[in-house]
């Protein structure tokens, strides 16, 4: 007997992620605000770490760059999503 699939809707936890949650159903303001500077400080180590691979050596960089890169990017659209948050129309 396979178990029964929920849609992302059902999920109870999903209002945390959902950008058109109500303000009580939101992640507190606190936690957001942790998270973002978290991610902040990644961006900051990824930007960096870019930034040395520049450096003159005879290794292979562009893998190093591309994954700092990547990584950097990521961090900064998330914070970005966590530090404004779309707001429902009244």
């Amino acid at each position: 007997m396979a178990p029964e699939r929920c849609t992302f809707e059902e999920v109870s936890d999903a209002a945390v992620f959902d950008r058109s949650a109500t303000e009580e159903q939101q992640m507190p303001r606190v936690a957001r605000l942790l998270l973002v500077a978290m991610l902040l400080g990644i961006a900051a180590f990824c930007v960096f770490g870019f930034l040395a691979t520049f450096e003159p050596t005879p290794r292979d960089v562009l893998p190093w760059q591309v994954g700092y890169g990547a990584t950097a990017f990521v961090a900064v659209l998330g914070a970005g999503f966590l530090a404004w948050p779309i707001r429902p129309r009244d």
